[in-house]
Formats: C-alpha cells, structure tokens, sequence
C-alpha cells in the first residue's frame, strides 16, 4: 500500500501539540521513583515542549484570555499542565543540583511572561492545591497568580470576569 504526502499549507504546518503526552511526560517526571538519569532526560523533553509547541498554546490561551475571546474546550487544562509541568521541573532541578536545567527554567521563564494570565483561568483551589509547599516565584509567569490572589479577593475577581463575558454576548 502505498501512502500519498500532501502538499501544500498542511504539509508545512507544525503538528498541534499534544496535552496528553506534555501531561503525561510531567507526571513520569514527577514521580519519585523515576530514577535520576531518566528524570534528568525527561526534564529535557518536558522544558523542549515548554519552550515548544506547549509554550506557543500557552500563550494563545493568555492572548485569548487578554481580549476576552471565547475559550476553547481545552484552555484550563493546558494552563494547568503547563504550571504543574513548571513545578515539575523547579523540583526537578533542585533535587538533581542542574544548573544547566536551573538557567533554561530562567530562560522558560523570560519567554512564557505574557502566558501569566493564562493561569487566571485555573480554579483557584486547584491553583493553590498545585503550589501547595512549593517555593513560587511570584515575579515568574508561574508565581504571578500568586500575587494577584492575595491582592484580589476571589470573589471580586470572579465577578469581574462574568461582567466582562456577560458584556461579550
């Protein structure tokens, strides 16, 4: 059987990344019992996808979420991924001593800036339930929500939002 290539736009398109490999990378990388060689290369492939493709959906989410645009069905969850897979590899780095992975987080960092309201999206339990004991870098794309819980009152907030999308309809 012989497969035929198309050609054209599609062919050059970059393909979506997925959310349930960036998550799943995540999780292999959280875990404990992951050994050190094996966490150490699949911070590489985890912080490759931030900087990626992962990254890039990230940032459409926050420029949707900036305009006030309608959210696609999978917003919140790539917010998500996106902080737990930032933890992940602050952990990461500091348990194995990397200082490469230590200055490429720096790097994510600088380069995800305007991702930060993106994490307005994720529930503010969850958000914190996933900070929980974890040493947050407030003046980080990642840490950002932090300040803005503890200057906005939740409720302030929430409202805030449904009179910007009662506005839009």
């Amino acid at each position: 059987m012989k497969l035929e290539v198309p050609t054209g736009a599609y062919a050059t398109a970059a393909p979506a990344p997925s959310l349930h490999r960036f998550r799943a990378l995540t999780l292999v990388l959280s875990a404990a019992s992951t050994p050190p060689p094996t966490r150490r290369a699949l911070a590489r492939l985890v912080a490759d996808d931030l900087a990626g493709a992962a990254g890039e959906r990230l940032l459409d989410v926050a420029a949707r979420f900036r305009q006030a645009a309608p959210e696609h069905d999978d917003d919140v969850a790539w917010a998500q991924a996106a902080l737990e897979a930032r933890i992940a590899l602050e952990r990461v780095a500091l348990t194995l001593d990397d200082a490469a992975l230590l200055d490429r987080l720096d790097e994510l960092d600088a380069g995800l800036h305007r991702a930060r309201s993106a994490l307005l999206l994720i529930d503010a339990d969850r958000y914190a339930e996933v900070t929980q004991g974890e040493l947050v870098d407030r003046r980080a794309w990642w840490g950002w929500r932090c300040l803005v819980d503890e200057c906005v009152p939740v409720e302030m907030a929430e409202h805030a939002l449904r009179e910007i999308r009662l506005g839009l309809s």
